[in-house]
């Protein structure tokens, strides 16, 4: 007989004559002889296959001869047959996953789905690197399915979850809800503490010495590029509008220095424009917030205040009464289709808006390769009579160039060279021999100026041996050309 979650079954039994078998006779339901004495039947064997899965088996039997004799009844150790392996849902419940921050706690729902659970097995790795780790625990929802319900309060989270069960089946972990390993729950707003109270007076707020805005921001997840503060002033001579000198926020988004995205793709930390090609420049996500139903344009304005209009993709969002604001697109494309002619020029990236600018940052446009004068004696074939080094030098060079790009060959191998940007120069020296030079100047935008080639120069005396040898062939011949012809005008005479 056979007990068991799954298949368990009654006693059977199965009667074997002593005589009338034979060696590995079947006699039914898996038994077969495998001992006989003579004609008589010593040994009957069953094995029992267990393929299916299923928990708590035990089997049972014992056995009785002709003479009544019966033995003991066996039993096997309780065993289970485990082959499925388990899996884990973990499911964050709805919230807000545009980035890794929450302003309110974060709740996963964890369902484990497993015949042969075991809680210890399951194992959450959670780090809080700003306050306390959640404890949970399991409850059991049928023989198969058990949950728990992890709240995560404030702090920074780094979260994991893995398990087995019993039969040692490392579990299927499916997550979901979007940001589950890493993030960030701050409830906490930030405080700003400042000293405005100082800006004011019976002077309709006028100072006649320098004053100081001192700003102090108490916030743990504090980012910079979130702050957004602008100062705006008028023109001197124009009138304070009541309701301030701004009316208009605006900044580009996803800028980060490493990454070099955002206003760090065309512009150093140090606010000077990096030379780029019109083929170069990245989307750009630009945030404007303003006044409801305000004209807002994105320029490129040039140092004479003429502006090109980016026409940049735009997205209203109306979730903020009597505000406005707009996700703007400027499209990569719009560089190269718009700067394709010669170009070098610097440019202010411009967000307009009722007679307010804010200027998000300056770009340099250059698709024109660099030039410069050459040496005059720096020619083809030519010759430079004497045994010391030559030094030659690349003048007038139109924009700085990018050292590590440009190069000096000589017959076809690199040679040192010193740059001078001040000077707008590059000076390099050859060695007594022959020589083949090309030069290339790259600008810092990449554009590439691949000089032709200068061959067959010569550093030396090889051309004066030269010269040397045929005058003294010609010498020579001139001498027989004498001598020859007074012998036969002698020979003429006699």
């Amino acid at each position: 007989m056979q007990s068991a979650e799954q298949n368990p079954y009654d006693r059977k039994t199965i009667d074997v004559n002593p005589t009338g078998h034979s060696l590995n006779e079947d006699l039914g339901d898996g038994w077969k002889v495998t001992g006989v004495d003579a004609n008589l039947v010593t040994q009957v064997t069953k094995s029992f296959s267990f393929t299916e899965d299923d928990n708590d088996v035990i089997v049972t039997f014992d056995a009785m001869d002709n003479s009544l004799n019966r033995t003991k009844k066996v039993q096997s150790e309780k065993f289970t047959i485990d082959k499925t392996v388990p899996v884990i849902n973990v499911a964050f419940r709805e919230d807000d996953d545009t980035d890794m921050y929450y302003n309110q706690n974060r709740v996963a729902d964890i369902t484990v789905i497993e015949r042969n659970f075991d809680e210890k097995l399951i194992k959450a790795e959670i780090q809080n690197m700003f306050g306390a780790v959640p404890e949970y625990s399991f409850t059991e929802k049928s023989n198969t399915e058990h949950t728990a319900v992890i709240d995560f309060d404030e702090g920074d989270y780094i979260f994991d979850l893995t398990g087995a069960d019993l039969g040692e089946h490392p579990a299927i972990v499916n997550f979901s809800g979007g940001n589950e390993k890493m993030f960030y729950v701050d409830k906490t707003a930030p405080v700003v503490e400042e000293n405005f109270a100082e800006f004011s007076n019976s002077a309709e707020n006028s100072f006649n010495t320098d004053k100081t805005v001192n700003i102090t921001i108490t916030e743990h997840n504090f980012d910079p590029e979130l702050l957004n503060l602008k100062i705006i002033r008028k023109e001197p001579g124009e009138e304070h509008s009541a309701q301030g000198n701004q009316d208009v926020l605006a900044f580009i988004m996803d800028s980060n220095l490493e990454e070099k995205t955002g206003v760090y793709s065309f512009e150093y930390e140090n606010g000077e424009a990096i030379s780029k090609k019109p083929s170069d420049f990245q989307d750009l996500k630009i945030f404007v917030m303003s006044k409801k139903a305000s004209a807002t344009d994105i320029v490129l304005r040039d140092s004479n205040g003429q502006e090109i209009l980016t026409n940049a993709q735009c997205m209203e969002d109306d979730s903020i009464y009597g505000m406005g604001i707009y996700n703007y697109l400027l499209k990569s494309d719009f560089f190269r289709e718009n700067f394709q002619d010669d170009t070098d020029v610097e440019l202010q990236l411009t967000v307009k808006n009722q007679g307010c600018r804010i200027d998000l940052g300056k770009m340099h446009i250059d698709n024109i390769a660099p030039t410069c004068v050459m040496p005059g004696n720096l020619e083809s074939w030519h010759w430079f009579y004497g045994e010391t080094d030559r030094t030659f030098k690349l003048s007038s060079i139109s924009e700085l160039v990018d050292e590590e790009q440009c190069a000096i060959y000589d017959n076809g191998q690199t040679v040192p060279f010193v740059y001078s940007s001040e000077e707008g120069t590059i000076t390099f020296t050859l060695a007594k021999g022959w020589h083949n030079v090309g030069i290339i100047l790259d600008d810092m935008a990449g554009n590439a100026n691949n000089i032709q080639e200068r061959i067959n120069l010569y550093i030396g005396y090889f051309w004066l041996w030269i010269i040397v040898a045929l005058s003294a062939i010609v010498i020579a011949a001139a001498i027989c050309i004498v001598i020859y012809s007074r012998n036969k005008r002698k020979q003429e005479l006699d």
